[in-house]
């Protein structure tokens, strides 16, 4: 009899450990759940993040190009508005020297 009391007061205390061990377990299968969860959200927040900085990059990209273009745009007519001036310039100038010597052969 007294063998038997022995060996349940051996079982009911493995039986109690396993249970500790079980508490044990759980609550660091909580903790490591909690942690995925926080780090899958922040993976999450970082790749919106990287998204809206790529969307923005293309947007800023986009505006780059347009500015180029309308400078190019703009350059091209200050050149060509340069060519007419110096053109009506010379125009001038021979104006100015065809009258000199229409005024010294009268």
């Amino acid at each position: 009899l007294r063998e038997l009391q022995n060996s349940l007061q051996t079982e009911q205390n493995l039986k109690q450990e396993l249970q500790d061990e079980c508490v044990v377990l759980r609550k660091r299968l909580e903790k490591e759940t909690n942690g995925s969860e926080t780090i899958e959200t922040q993976l999450r927040e970082l790749q919106n993040s990287l998204q809206t900085e790529q969307n923005l990059k293309e947007e800023l990209q986009d505006e780059c190009t347009v500015l180029r273009r309308r400078l190019e745009e703009e350059s091209s007519g200050s050149e060509n508005t340069e060519t007419q001036l110096r053109e009506l310039q010379n125009s001038l100038q021979s104006e100015q020297n065809l009258k000199e010597e229409l005024q010294n052969e009268c």
